[in-house]
C-alpha cells in the first residue's frame, strides 16, 4: 500500500483565516476536533499534535493495514 504525505493546511471560512487542519491529496481528514502545537527552538521540527472524533462509522468497513 502506497503512503500518502499528510500536510498542514489552514483553513479558511468566508475568506478569513479559521485555523488548521490535516489534508490529505487537497481533502480534509474528516472528524478533526482539534489541532495544537508544540514548537521548537530554531532546526528542530515541531510536534503537531490532533484529536479526532471516533464514531462508528469512523470503525465500519476499515481496511486492514499489513505493514511489511
Amino acid at each position: 500500500m502506497k503512503e500518502q504525505q499528510v500536510k498542514l493546511s489552514k483553513l479558511f471560512k468566508s475568506g478569513r483565516w479559521f485555523g488548521y487542519g490535516l489534508t490529505v491529496d487537497g481533502k480534509l481528514l474528516s472528524n478533526q476536533k482539534e489541532v495544537s502545537f508544540t514548537t521548537t527552538p530554531l532546526g528542530e521540527n515541531n510536534s503537531v499534535v490532533v484529536e479526532f472524533e471516533c464514531n462508528l462509522s469512523m470503525m465500519a468497513d476499515a481496511p486492514d493495514i499489513h505493514l511489511d
